[in-house]
């Protein structure tokens, strides 16, 4: 699960630190992006920043417990969220940079 995590996570965090150089610090994302909603995109980059640390630190299961356990059933409940959060954070980001609304 934890490789199954990286791999959803990775894109969302990669967009978010182009975003910060280009759009926040460089303010040359239009150069690559013409149709790029700026406004939308700062939103967002603050959005993922507030959620940065719990978005980069998928739990552990205990495997000391049970697969089905109650615990690791809601560990794995939170990774899964978690993925979803970032697969919506890379869609967003992805919508901002074409300039269309997702």
């Amino acid at each position: 699960m934890n490789e199954e995590f990286w791999q959803v996570a990775d894109p969302s965090i990669d967009l978010f630190f182009y975003i910060w150089e280009q759009a926040i610090i460089e303010d040359t994302i239009q150069d690559n992006y013409p149709y790029a909603n700026i406004p939308r995109l700062i939103e967002l980059h603050a959005a993922f920043d507030e959620r940065f640390d719990q978005l980069v630190s998928a739990p552990e299961v205990d495997f000391d417990l049970a697969y089905d356990s109650e615990h690791n059933q809601a560990i794995l409940q939170e990774v899964r969220e978690l993925m979803d959060e970032h697969i919506r954070f890379y869609n967003d980001f992805r919508a901002a940079l074409e300039g269309r609304e997702n």
